[in-house]
């Protein structure tokens, strides 16, 4: 049977009227029947990205995505990277280089369905542990920990797992700087042990009552860990000494007249107590301070000198041998 819609080859014979019913009434021109996808790919191979303002509004859409395409063999190469990664849930193969940020955020989902992520960071629940002082716990540490552990669908036993290696890791860490410090103080004890009875002759309670009444005066606690320091403990435990010897405390010094009674400690604790002391009747004569002859000022510096001696004439010069 003959097609209706043919045109006859005799011509003068009428074009038969058109069936398209896109087709305008009233004997109007015929409506456009180009497509958007005409003219998409050049004759250079290339696409023509420009052809998607024509497409419809779903398609239009992704004219974002698929400008990123220059041919058809890249948008082909595309679909069928996306296919495998589809078929296979995205969990054997790595994602390619370069992998879209939808095939992204893809993966990530899909791997945080896998694993059982929280649907939030905070669902990890990331909380500092009761055996742990809040003094070494840093909770916005724990926070950005969760974060990007969400970010990568990391499992919460994975990252309590992590969170667990890093808080041996510290426990270990404090354990071995408390052991240090222990090295330390020992050999600090046996340091000032070893001086107390080579300089002091005295007890090792003893010892620390002098350190500690120098150490109120001169502003260290007994409690302090000043007091562990050998060289520390030490000074004081020498003040101490002299200031028990020589009533320094009391601030009587000032009436030792230059005897011969005075040991070499409460000597050097009265030239020290004159030059150190404001309440000390020289203080003021030595240092010349106020109206005072050069007479007065004088004889305050000779005092000193002389007590300096007394409390020296007995000592071994440097170089020498001697207890």
């Amino acid at each position: 049977m003959p097609d209706p819609t043919s045109q006859s080859s005799d011509p003068n014979t009428q074009p038969a009227q058109s069936l398209d019913p896109n087709a305008q009434a009233g004997g109007g021109a015929p409506a456009s029947t180009e497509h958007w996808e005409q003219g998409w790919v050049k004759n250079d191979g290339t696409f023509d990205h420009t052809r998607l303002d024509k497409a419809p509004d779903d398609i239009k859409a992704l004219a974002k995505e698929l400008s990123v395409y220059k041919t058809p063999g890249d948008f082909i190469k595309s679909f069928k990277e996306k296919a495998s990664f589809a078929s296979k849930k995205g969990i054997v193969e790595p994602l390619p280089p370069n992998a879209t940020p939808e095939m992204v955020a893809e993966r990530q989902a899909l791997l945080r369905k896998v694993n059982g992520a929280p649907e939030k960071p905070e669902g990890y629940g990331l909380k500092r542990p009761d055996d742990i002082p809040e003094a070494q716990w840093n909770q916005e540490f724990a926070d950005q920990a969760a974060k990007l552990a969400f970010e990568n669908g990391l499992s919460p036993q994975a990252l309590q797992g992590l969170a667990k290696l890093q808080i041996d890791m510290a426990k270990k860490a404090g354990a071995a700087q408390q052991q240090a410090e222990q090295e330390f103080l020992t050999r600090q004890d046996q340091l000032i042990r070893e001086h107390i009875q080579k300089e002091l002759g005295v007890s090792y309670e003893k010892a620390q009552d002098l350190a500690a009444r120098a150490g109120r005066r001169w502003g260290v606690d007994a409690k302090s860990m000043y007091m562990k320091d050998a060289t520390i403990f030490m000074m004081l435990a020498r003040l101490g000494g002299l200031m028990s010897e020589s009533k320094l405390v009391t601030g009587d010094m000032g009436n030792i007249a230059l005897a011969g009674n005075l040991t070499p400690a409460t000597a050097e604790a009265a030239a020290v107590d004159i030059q150190s002391n404001k309440n000390n009747p020289d203080w003021a004569a030595y240092w010349n301070q106020g109206n005072i002859s050069a007479e007065a000022h004088e004889a305050a510096v000779e005092k000193v000198n002389s007590l300096r001696r007394l409390a020296h004439a007995n000592r071994p010069q440097r170089g020498q041998s001697g207890t």
